[in-house]
């Protein structure tokens, strides 16, 4: 599942998505949720057919793009507009779903450390524990008690990020391993984790 419609690093979830995560059997959910405002002037009047016209339109936009540019083969990938707040679609479309991760890209201007990503972040594992893909200059791996960063150089992670990740999950302070090229760490997942990678990318 991509979030298309929280980030303009939607395109940059997709090629992960792409490189790492797909192959002839897997489908790519592109996710766009929206909510009439709840207060306001455009609160007195019925404005979720053209919010909803706005999130297929984003939708068809983020689609051509991975066909085009990564060669994606269109029956692969679905596309969602469902009204709603993020965390009642999920779990009403993906509950109990088998095999199922989510790829979120970088927040506007590539600002990760602020209230809402960290209030996504926070949805996305509170409805069902399930691998959780953060794409950035450096790809980060959340799972339900262990994060990991895959980065070139430890030095190029910000302390402010690592603070980030320290504090996602409230008061759970979960393990965090950092892998690069120039330590000796192996990347350890799990069976549960390892099914959502490409068969062309791991033999588990």
């Amino acid at each position: 599942v991509i979030l298309a419609e929280c980030w303009n690093g939607a395109g940059e979830a997709g090629r992960f998505a792409a490189r790492l995560l797909f192959d002839d059997n897997t489908r790519i959910i592109l996710l766009h949720t929206y909510q009439r405002p709840s207060r306001g002037s455009v609160m007195l009047r019925n404005i979720s057919p053209l919010l909803r016209q706005m999130a297929e339109e984003e939708l068809r936009s983020l689609e051509n793009e991975l066909v085009d540019e990564m060669k994606l083969p269109r029956v692969n990938i679905e596309k969602l507009a469902v009204e709603g707040d993020l965390k009642s679609v999920m779990q009403s479309y993906f509950s109990n779903c088998s095999n199922l991760s989510v790829v979120l890209g970088p927040g506007s201007d590539r600002q990760q450390y602020n209230d809402s990503y960290k209030k996504t972040i926070r949805t996305l594992m509170d409805t069902e524990p399930r691998p959780l893909f953060l794409v950035s200059d450096h790809i980060t791996m959340v799972e339900e008690s262990r994060i990991t960063i895959i980065a070139e150089k430890e030095e190029h992670i910000p302390a402010s990020y690592l603070d980030f990740l320290d504090n996602i999950l409230g008061e759970e302070k979960p393990h965090v391993e950092i892998i690069t090229r120039d330590n000796d760490n192996m990347i350890k997942i799990s069976k549960a984790t390892a099914i959502h990678f490409s068969r062309h990318n791991h033999s588990a």
